[in-house]
């Protein structure tokens, strides 16, 4: 587990050298105080991927490219799929990236190993 203190902006996943075989992607972090300066949560988090923007919220909310959505969202984006499991919101791609966030302050993040030092 990683903790990222601090209302900024996080670079928390992206694709640092391109290889044509993989899909490029880049997954940010906003974090926010919610009352005590010296702790932060989990605003929303953004994954850009297959040319869309996805903004996973607090509360569960769902943006994509900036309209709201209702999940679960199938086709809309060209081989992802956001599902709603549990108490998490739930992005996975078919190129083997799941993003999952409970809209409050855990994210998990899983991709296969084709991507690693890459």
């Amino acid at each position: 587990m990683v903790s990222f203190m601090g209302t900024c902006t996080y670079t928390l996943v992206t694709l640092c050298h391109a290889d044509p075989r993989l899909p490029a992607f880049n997954i940010t972090a906003k974090n926010e105080e919610r009352g005590q300066p010296e702790a932060s949560y989990l605003r929303l988090v953004t994954v850009e991927v297959a040319g869309a923007t996805v903004t996973l919220q607090k509360s569960r909310r769902v943006l994509i490219d900036g309209q709201r959505v209702r999940t679960p969202v199938e086709g809309r984006i060209p081989g992802v799929s956001i599902t709603t499991s549990g108490i998490y919101v739930v992005l996975e791609t078919d190129f083997g990236l799941v993003v999952k966030f409970d809209g409050n302050h855990h994210l998990e993040i899983q991709l296969p190993g084709t991507y690693f030092d890459k």
